[in-house]
């Protein structure tokens, strides 16, 4: 009895030690073939088939999508060189050589590893019962507030951009800065989407408000201002060529007096009576050109699920009891109330002129011959005056 009352006991304390053990590696990030550099650690296998069975099952629990190996490699700093944890009510300064890649990028992250908030929504949206998910949600007075903080984080972000990266002070226009394309203006610049759930009614809960998307488009207005007059302040090149693409093509819109198209379509497909209404799924394009440069949920909703098996779609759209799986999947796949392909397109085209305009100048400068633009990067003229 005593023989097998000390097996149980030590199974029991085996049992505990090593599930214990297991959730600590899951909870806390630990995994195996991590690389430190200074305060930076990075952990290269997770993106890879080589992840191992802890990392695996931390990304399981979490839901993230790790970075392709092809794509890049993340490095974390929870501390800085000293060891001591990082606080938001410091002033942390990031110094050294700047990484020697083609692309890098510098994000803030909460204590919980989600991206510190800087969402702007309708304070009485149903979004805000998901703040955990979309960040904090402000109204038009908290996001009026924040805006007025804005000026000065500008002023930071040029000391950041000369001192970090080096650009020369006599040449502040190779900075450009993209205005915000206006997301729910009508054709005449002026008035905005009306009530309605318009691109929405992928859940029951969403809708448009005309009264909220006329202070957003304030909002909007505003941060632009300040982005434009920042811009001039700081002798950056600013662009904005592009906004005027977008009146009539934000959200709500669709093919008002045109022939029908599906792409075209606001509603969500759902079957009744046993047909597909307005459009089978199984059909949908996510990105076939449409009039509308912004992604509805409607849209975000088709585009990570239309590669879904027609048996399953139906059951999530016909199943009012998966309404928080739809705007779980939407969520993941994301792109509502961002521009879409096309719409990045009509940015990047008004970027790329500005750019090729600011290197043909220093070209000239430095008395050469404007060379070959390739998506308007090329290498950096030798001379200079």
């Amino acid at each position: 009895m005593r023989l097998l009352f000390g097996t149980l006991l030590a199974l029991i304390i085996a049992a505990c030690i090593g599930l214990g053990a297991t959730w600590v590696a899951i909870t806390q990030g630990t995994a195996y073939g991590g690389v430190s550099i200074g305060a930076w650690t990075a952990w290269p296998r997770v993106g890879t088939p080589g992840i191992d069975p802890y990392a695996r099952a931390m990304v399981a629990r979490s839901g993230e999508l790790p970075i392709g190996s092809g794509d890049g490699v993340a490095f974390y700093a929870r501390s800085d060189d000293e060891g001591r944890p990082l606080d938001g009510r410091c002033d942390i300064a990031l110094d050294g050589i700047t990484p020697q890649a083609r692309y890098f990028t510098v994000t803030l992250y909460d204590l919980e590893g989600r991206l510190v908030a800087n969402a702007v929504l309708a304070d009485t949206s149903i979004l805000r019962k998901l703040g955990g998910w979309f960040g904090q949600v402000h109204g038009f007075i908290e996001a009026n507030s924040q805006l007025d903080a804005l000026d000065d984080r500008m002023k930071s972000l040029n000391r950041a951009l000369h001192n970090l990266l080096h650009v020369p002070w006599p040449e502040s226009d190779r900075i450009i800065l993209t205005g915000y394309p206006p997301m729910a203006l009508l054709d005449d610049g002026k008035t905005v989407c009306p009530d309605g759930q318009a691109g929405m009614n992928v859940m029951s809960e969403f809708s448009l408000s005309e009264e909220k998307a006329r202070d957003g488009n304030v909002a909007a207005e505003r941060l632009n201002t300040i982005m434009q007059d920042a811009s001039r302040q700081h002798l950056w090149s600013f662009v904005d060529s592009h906004r005027a693409a977008f009146r009539g093509r934000g959200l709500c819109a669709s093919y008002s007096d045109a022939p029908w198209t599906m792409a075209d379509e606001l509603r969500v497909p759902r079957k009744i009576n046993g047909k597909w209404e307005p459009f089978n799924p199984s059909e949908w394009r996510a990105y076939a050109p449409r009039q509308r440069l912004f992604r509805t949920p409607n849209d975000a909703y088709m585009t990570g699920n239309f590669h879904v098996a027609q048996s399953l779609m139906q059951k999530a759209l016909n199943n009012q009891g998966y309404g928080w799986v739809q705007l779980l999947l939407a969520a993941v796949y994301s792109g509502a109330f961002h521009p879409s392909a096309e719409g990045h397109a009509v940015i990047a085209d008004a970027v790329v002129a500005k750019s090729r305009a600011v290197i043909a100048k220093y070209e000239k400068r430095s008395n050469r011959a404007p060379a070959a633009v390739n998506l308007g990067l090329v290498d950096e003229p030798e001379g200079r005056p």
